[in-house]
């Protein structure tokens, strides 16, 4: 599997959230947000590209909100983010 990269400046970095679990007894899942700006200059001239990207990434689990929470990331920050990304199947309302 391949590691992914992206590299942004920092606009905005949530407080912790934690979501409560649906199963009774569970501990609440933690999450914290991270927003980057990503969009392109040009090499030659130096220009903003007309394209914004600014993506959102979410970190959930405690040990990933905790890591998150030790950098201590301020606005401006540029940071390099490196993620794997894994789905599972597809099943529709059927069950299929």
């Amino acid at each position: 599997m391949a590691k992914l990269q992206i590299t942004g400046r920092v606009i905005a970095l949530s407080n912790v959230q934690e979501i409560p679990s649906s199963e009774a007894g569970k501990p609440a899942m933690k999450k914290r947000e991270l927003y980057l700006d990503m969009t392109m200059y040009d090499p030659y001239t130096g220009e903003r590209s007309q394209y914004e990207n600014k993506p959102l990434l979410e970190f959930g689990g405690d040990k990933l909100v905790e890591k998150l929470g030790a950098l201590d990331l301020k606005e401006g920050d540029v940071v390099k983010v490196s993620f794997f990304i894994q789905g599972t199947p597809y099943k529709d309302q059927s069950g299929k």
